[in-house]
């Protein structure tokens, strides 16, 4: 089983246990990411002990290519005065040139090993930003959803129902400063300034259309005066 069918499995396993039988959507998906997270967590821990594993294998494989090169020029200074002991040098180093390919190889399948992990991580934790994004979205529009809908019951059959609501309350609230020795928010009318105001504003609609009929006849005449002049 490959890591993205490992981490599957264990998303479901999580998300079975931590949210059987629950038909909240929003529990749903924040159990999906905390497993999600959590198995991202987990492989990147495995990604490192994996990076270390090539670094020692790294290491190994410059050890190698040292002796290589300390066998070869103790041949090189040995085989004339010490053959035996020179042949003894070329079998260590061949040895050495066998090791190194052996790791040369292993390195390669690690180096393989490494990148699909890392875009397997990459893609795992690509997935939950992803997912924590459209959680949030969902979210906002469930809240505004419900927010709507709370204000079409309110605005839709159950109108007449705020509407006296109001009126009880503002029925109450007036009870209690009438009680209270509170004056009405609102002004009562003054009949005395009523009739005053109702002459003044008559009286200046009266000057308005004196002026006007004196402006209108003083504009005919300077027409009938024009006229005779002619």
């Amino acid at each position: 089983m490959n890591l993205i069918s490992r981490f599957s499995a264990t998303i479901m396993a999580g998300v079975d246990k931590t949210v059987s039988q629950i038909e909240n959507h929003d529990a749903v998906i924040e159990a999906s990411l905390k497993e999600s997270q959590r198995a991202a967590a987990r492989a990147r821990v495995r990604l490192q002990r994996v990076t270390r594993d090539g670094e020692a294998l790294i290491q190994r494989q410059k050890q190698l290519n040292e002796k290589i090169q300390h066998w070869s020029e103790r041949a090189q200074a040995t085989h004339e005065t010490d053959r035996a002991t020179a042949l003894q040098c070329i079998a260590r180093r061949k040895q050495c040139i066998a090791d190194e390919s052996d790791i040369r190889e292993a390195l390669k399948r690690h180096q393989v090993l490494e990148e699909q992990m890392v875009d397997t991580i990459t893609n795992i934790e690509k997935r939950v930003v992803a997912m924590s994004q459209q959680r949030n979205q969902m979210r906002s529009r469930e809240s505004a959803a419900d927010a709507l809908r709370v204000i079409n019951k309110i605005e839709g059959a159950d109108t007449n129902g705020i509407d006296d609501t109001f009126e009880r309350w503002d029925l109450s609230i007036t009870e209690t400063e009438i009680n209270a020795g509170v004056s009405s928010s609102v002004t009562p009318l003054d009949s005395l300034d009523v009739e005053f105001t109702k002459a003044e504003e008559q009286q200046a609609l009266e000057d308005e259309l004196d002026a006007f009929v004196a402006c209108q006849e003083s504009h005919d005449l300077s027409i009938d005066q024009d006229q005779g002049g002619k």
